[in-house]
C-alpha cells in the first residue's frame, strides 16, 4: 500500500487528525491536576492543541484546572463509556479561567459539568450529541476589544447557568442552531443579538435575556421562557413562542410577530416600541399592556385576552385588507389615551367584550379614533362583524348607519307629502299651477308655515307678510 492513502492510514492509526496534529490525550487514572505534563500524551495543552477526554476507560474524570488554562478544542469521545467529567468545583466557581479557541464537541453518554469560567478565543460552536454539557461557571464571548459569536449545535442539551457576558468591549453573540435545547439561566450581560435558527431556546430565570439584545426566531425554531420574564430590544419571530405559565416579554424596539404563540402571560410595549402582527393569532390567555408602544394590526385577525394601557399609546389597523383586534376588556390609566390610527368602516374591527364604559366620560373617551374626538367613542350594545362581537367605534354604530339613513329618507318622504297634500289646498298656488308668479308680497304666511319655514328677510322685503 503506498501513496496519499497509505500515509492517511499511518497518520489515522498514529491518532493524527487532518487539521495537521495528533491530538493531546488526557490519560491520567489518578491524578486531577489540568497542568500535570505526565497527566497528558502530549504534555499540557496549549491554545493550539486539540484536546481529548474519555479516550479509554478507568480514567480519571474530576479534574483541577490552573488558574488561567488554554486550548484550542475540546473532544469528548465515546470509547470510555459513561463517564460524568467536572472540571473544578462548586467551591472554586468562576476561579479558574479555560480559554477555547476553536469549539467543544461532546460524544460521550455522560454528563459534563465546568464550574470553571470559560472564555472564547474565536467564533466557534459547542455540539453535543451524547451527555447533557452544564457550564455553572460565567461565559465570556470574547476578550478585549474583540467579541465573538458562540454557536450551540447537536441534538443534546446545554445549560449556560454563569453570566454569559461580552468579555470585553465588544458585543458577543449567541446562537441557538441544533435540534435540541439550549437553556440560559443567569442573569446575561452580553449585548450582542441572539438568534434561534432551529432547535429551542430556554430561558430558566427571569432576566435572562438582556435589554440590549436583538432577537430572532427562525420558522420551525423555538423560545420558551418557561414562565420567566425577559426583555429584548426588538424581537423577530416565525417560530413559536411559548410563554409557559404566566411568562413575560417585553419590547423596547421594532418587533415582528408572525408565528405562533402557547401559554398564557403578557406581551408588553413600551415607549417607542412598535410589534407588527404578521400572522392570525388566537390566544386569548395573552395580555397585551400598552406602554406607550404601538401595535399594528396590519390585516390580521387577532384575538388576545386584556388590552391594558398604562401609558399613551397607539393601535395601528393600518392596511388594505381586513383587520380584526378581539379583547376581552379595556383598561385605561387615568389620563392615557389609546390612539386608534387607520380605522375603516366595515373594513377594521376592535372588539372589546366588555364595556368600555359611558359615552363622553372616562375611560371611554380616552380612546380616540383618528378624525373623531374621544367624546365620539362609543362601546356598541348590537353586535355584528366577523366576530359578531361587541365593537368599540366612533358613534353611531355601524350597524346603526344603515337605519338611521333609512329612518331619515322615510320621514322625508312623511314631510314631502305632508306639505304636498297642505299645499294643495291653498288658493295661491292656482296662479302657480297655470304658469303666473303672484307678487311675492302677497304669498301668505301660511305657505310658509307648511314646513315650517322660517320668514325670508331681502332687502326691503319681508316674506311672508305680517298680518
Amino acid at each position: 500500500m503506498k501513496g496519499p492513502f497509505a500515509a492517511t492510514c499511518v497518520l489515522a492509526l498514529l491518532g493524527i487528525t487532518s487539521r495537521g496534529a495528533p491530538p493531546d490525550t488526557w490519560t491520567s487514572t489518578a491524578s486531577s491536576q489540568w497542568g500535570l505534563s505526565s497527566n497528558w500524551s502530549k504534555g499540557v495543552p496549549s491554545s493550539g492543541s486539540i484536546v481529548q477526554f474519555n479516550a479509554s476507560t478507568g480514567l480519571q474524570t474530576s479534574l483541577t484546572l490552573s488558574t488561567s488554562t488554554d486550548a484550542g478544542s475540546l473532544s469528548f469521545l465515546s470509547a470510555g463509556g459513561a463517564n460524568a467529567y467536572v472540571f473544578d468545583t462548586l467551591a472554586t466557581q468562576n476561579k479558574d479561567t479555560l480559554t477555547v479557541s476553536s469549539g467543544i464537541t461532546n460524544s460521550e453518554a455522560g454528563a459534563l459539568t465546568f464550574y470553571n469560567a470559560t472564555t472564547l478565543g474565536g467564533s466557534q460552536s459547542w455540539a453535543s450529541t451524547g451527555g447533557a454539557m452544564t457550564f455553572n461557571g460565567n461565559v465570556n464571548l470574547g476578550s478585549g476589544s474583540t467579541g465573538y459569536t458562540l454557536t450551540e449545535t447537536g441534538a443534546g442539551s446545554v445549560s449556560l447557568n454563569g453570566v454569559v457576558a461580552n468579555g470585553g468591549t465588544a458585543a458577543g453573540s449567541l446562537t441557538m442552531a441544533g435540534t435540541g435545547t439550549l437553556t440560559l439561566s443567569g442573569a446575561n450581560t452580553y449585548t450582542g443579538t441572539t438568534a434561534v435558527s432551529s432547535g429551542t431556546l430556554k430561558t430558566g430565570v427571569s432576566g435572562a435575556l438582556h435589554s440590549g439584545n436583538t432577537l430572532t426566531v427562525a420558522s420551525g425554531a423555538t423560545l420558551s421562557l418557561g414562565g420567566t420574564s425577559q426583555t429584548v430590544g426588538a424581537f423577530t419571530s416565525a417560530g413559536l413562542l411559548s410563554l409557559g405559565s404566566g411568562g413575560s416579554l417585553t419590547l423596547l424596539g421594532s418587533s415582528t410577530l408572525s408565528g405562533t404563540m402557547s401559554g398564557t402571560g403578557t406581551i408588553t410595549l413600551n415607549s417607542g416600541s412598535t410589534l407588527t402582527l404578521g400572522a392570525n393569532f388566537s390566544d386569548s390567555g395573552v395580555n397585551i399592556v400598552l406602554n406607550g408602544g404601538t401595535l399594528k394590526v396590519n390585516g390580521t385577525s387577532d384575538t388576545f385576552g386584556s388590552l391594558s394601557v398604562s401609558s399613551s399609546s397607539i393601535i395601528d389597523f393600518g392596511s388594505p385588507s381586513a383587520s380584526v383586534l378581539d379583547i376581552s376588556g379595556v383598561t385605561l390609566g387615568g389620563g392615557m389615551t389609546l390612539s386608534v390610527n387607520n380605522w375603516t368602516n366595515g373594513l377594521s374591527y376592535f372588539y372589546s367584550n366588555t364595556t368600555t364604559g359611558t359615552m363622553g366620560t372616562a375611560p371611554e373617551n380616552q380612546i380616540v379614533f383618528a378624525g373623531f374626538s374621544g367624546n365620539a367613542t362609543h362601546w356598541n350594545t348590537s353586535t355584528d362583524g366577523p366576530d359578531n362581537e361587541h365593537q368599540v367605534t366612533p358613534t353611531p354604530e355601524p350597524a346603526s348607519f344603515g337605519l338611521i339613513m333609512t329612518a331619515l329618507s322615510l320621514a322625508g318622504i312623511v314631510i314631502l307629502r305632508a306639505a304636498r297634500t297642505a299645499a294643495a289646498s291653498l288658493p295661491i298656488l292656482a296662479p302657480i299651477q297655470a304658469g303666473e308668479l303672484p307678487p311675492l308680497a302677497s304669498l301668505p304666511r301660511e305657505l310658509a308655515a307648511v314646513v315650517g319655514a322660517p320668514p325670508l328677510e331681502l332687502p326691503g322685503v319681508l316674506w311672508p307678510p305680517s298680518s
